[in-house]
């Protein structure tokens, strides 16, 4: 496997206002593994996700993304390098599906330039992963919102970035959707070595997906590591306030987490 570094952050610190909202992160990423985000409501890992996209900038701290500042990449540079899928996204009126997904491979696309037979070979090959061939024609504003956010994903894999991010993305998917997406995305990690950072509410889908957690809270990384270790009962307890037991699921072949809220007395 390669252990190369695929991100990279040092005493990473943003705020609003006075407001601290990420405090003092050091994490190295590494390629060719599925790295999960879970934490509370509030806990900051949308901005946490935001900085290492640069859609916001550190109040201090460093980002290197594939051992270079992430501040050196210019947009283009960048989008080539990194693809977002986000929790909602504005697809606008007028864009077919074929249209939206053709979007991801502009980072490669010469100004003034239309798209190469490689370019149209990857947003097909995209649209038929995600199973959305069939409506390439259509336009966006007559799709639903689980539509909408599966063709959002494929544009992200027409972008074809060593790093893939994913905010909450399978919120709006029904279950078959959400584990296609999932299981297409551990197979590009374990076969082309590509890097995925998932923020991901769904402990259970973390727990069978991920490689490694990062767990948040308050805006600080408080554990992390390998899954099966850092996904704990205690750790659950702590950050999430619920008790918890943690069950190997042979079916899966993964752990799963029962839980169970108990309201304490005020």
């Amino acid at each position: 496997m390669n252990n190369s570094l695929a991100l990279a952050t040092s005493g990473l610190c943003f705020s609003y206002g006075k407001s601290a909202t990420i405090q003092d992160i050091s994490v190295e990423l590494q390629t060719g593994r599925f790295y999960g985000i879970i934490g509370p409501n509030g806990c900051g890992k949308t901005t946490f996700l935001d900085l290492l996209t640069g859609n916001k900038k550190p109040s201090s701290g460093t980002i290197d993304l594939f051992k270079a500042p992430l501040a050196s990449y210019n947009k283009r540079d960048l989008a080539q390098h990194l693809a977002l899928v986000p929790q909602e996204y504005d697809t606008g009126f007028g864009f077919s599906v074929e249209e939206v997904v053709l979007m991801g491979r502009h980072p490669y696309i010469p100004r003034f330039s239309s798209p190469s037979p490689n370019d149209w070979q990857r947003v097909n090959e995209a649209m038929r992963a995600i199973g959305i061939s069939g409506m390439r024609d259509r336009y966006t504003s007559t799709l639903s919102g689980g539509q909408k956010q599966r063709t959002v994903v494929a544009r992200a894999l027409a972008q074809d970035t060593p790093l893939l991010l994913f905010d909450e993305a399978t919120s709006s998917l029904d279950i078959k959707y959400t584990l296609q997406i999932f299981n297409l995305v551990k197979d590009l990690v374990k076969n082309q070595q590509r890097t995925v950072i998932a923020v991901m509410h769904n402990l259970n889908l973390a727990a069978a997906y991920c490689d490694e957690i990062l767990i948040m809270d308050k805006g600080k990384i408080v554990s992390s590591g390998a899954t099966a270790q850092t996904l704990t009962t205690e750790i659950i307890a702590d950050v999430f306030g619920v008790e918890s037991t943690i069950v190997w699921d042979s079916y899966n072949q993964a752990q799963q987490i029962c839980f169970r809220y108990r309201q304490t007395e005020k």
